[in-house]
């Protein structure tokens, strides 16, 4: 018998629907059928010593049924098995890898300590096992250049395109709008560079740039503050970071980054791809500047002075100010749920304030004032 076709032949003689049914789903070749052989009953491989055709046992579709079923489960059961050795391993490789997180933790902290106790030799040490391990290999998205300074030259012509655009967007309100900037630093800035009329309604909107005048000396903020005070805002916006990255000491400042730059990082990596270029151009271009400056500038040099918002609460109350109600929080609080942006975000109202932050750590306060 060289095929399944010449058992089928002989199972065809009674033409029973059982056989039909075996006829059309079992042509295969001999030794596919060989191996179905050995899961069958025994009752089903006795075989005669006899050599003729007649001496094969009839064999029904439900033990072909059977026999399949049984192989069926078996390649379930080892699918299953392998499903779950994919699972511990990758359960095995998160361990491995929040392993090396704790790790590279503890290795920065480490390198801080040396540094505030000014131990070059064990901080150089250190630094170099940190680079060792930073990045093996080249990352796969391409690598950015920093802004040139013909970009910076561009930055009128796009603030003339904005201004333009805002103009034709309040002209089909029906508004009357002007748009003027002013090539100024916040430190050099006079009530007159604004030209403003009379009876004219002033907001002012201040994100994440006030803490860049905070100095050692308070004074630069402070004139600041004044001046904005005579400009008599009907309403100032605040938006600061919320952390405390302006303290004297290094190992303190560089605690406080630590923490919170590490939950600025899971945010990113819970709403980008690790290799995505968006992410690369925010973290080299925008965070990798401000925890430099923050951990290695002094003086003059350090800008990035980011403060809780108790303390620019004391500032702005000194300055003329008194806090106005934020009445958008449910809202806020609506907008994150239907957005979707991701399970860890948090809202929260702190002291009349807007706090931003990623599993309860803050990172963004929003506050409004006015002048008393």
């Amino acid at each position: 018998m060289s095929s399944a076709r010449c058992v089928q032949s002989e199972f065809c003689r009674e033409r029973s629907y059982e056989n039909t049914g075996l006829d059309l789903n079992f042509c295969y070749s001999m030794p596919q059928f060989s191996a179905l052989e050995n899961d069958l009953p025994a009752c089903c491989n006795s075989k005669t010593n006899t050599n003729s055709l007649n001496s094969v046992p009839r064999l029904h579709f439900r033990d072909y049924i059977w026999a399949y079923t049984e192989r069926y489960l078996a390649i379930e059961a080892m699918e299953e098995a392998a499903a779950a050795m994919m699972v511990g391993e990758r359960n095995e490789v998160k361990e491995e890898e929040g392993s090396d997180g704790m790790k590279l933790v503890q290795q920065l902290i480490a390198c801080a300590e040396a540094v505030a106790c000014r131990d070059k030799t064990h901080a150089s040490a250190l630094l170099s096992e940190l680079r060792a391990k930073a990045l093996p290999r080249k990352p796969p998205w391409p690598t950015t250049s920093p802004p040139s300074n013909n970009r910076c030259r561009k930055l009128g012509e796009r603030l003339r395109a904005i201004g333009d655009e805002l103009d034709s967007y309040a002209r089909s309100l029906g508004l009357n709008f002007e748009f003027l900037w002013v090539e100024s630093c916040l430190e050099n800035l006079k009530p007159k560079h604004f030209k403003l009329h009379d009876g004219e309604v002033v907001i002012i909107n201040s994100i994440l740039h006030l803490h860049c005048v905070v100095k050692e000396s308070r004074g630069a903020l402070n004139s600041v503050l004044q001046i904005l005070h005579e400009l008599s805002p009907k309403l100032l916006i605040l938006v600061e970071q919320d952390s405390s990255h302006n303290g004297p000491f290094f190992l303190g400042r560089f605690m406080e980054a630590l923490h919170y730059y590490s939950a600025i990082f899971d945010s990113l990596d819970a709403m980008l791809p690790k290799y995505d270029t968006r992410r690369a151009k925010i973290e080299q271009f925008f965070f990798a500047e401000e925890i430099k400056n923050i951990i290695s500038c002094e003086g003059p040099a350090r800008v990035e002075r980011h403060e809780r918002v108790d303390q620019w609460r004391r500032r702005l109350s000194r300055a003329g100010f008194q806090p106005a109600p934020i009445k958008m929080i449910m809202q806020a609080k609506q907008w994150l749920g239907k957005a979707k942006v991701c399970d860890g975000y948090t809202v929260t109202e702190e002291k009349g304030c807007l706090v931003l932050g990623w599993k309860s750590k803050p990172i963004i306060a929003v506050s409004c004032w006015k002048c008393s």
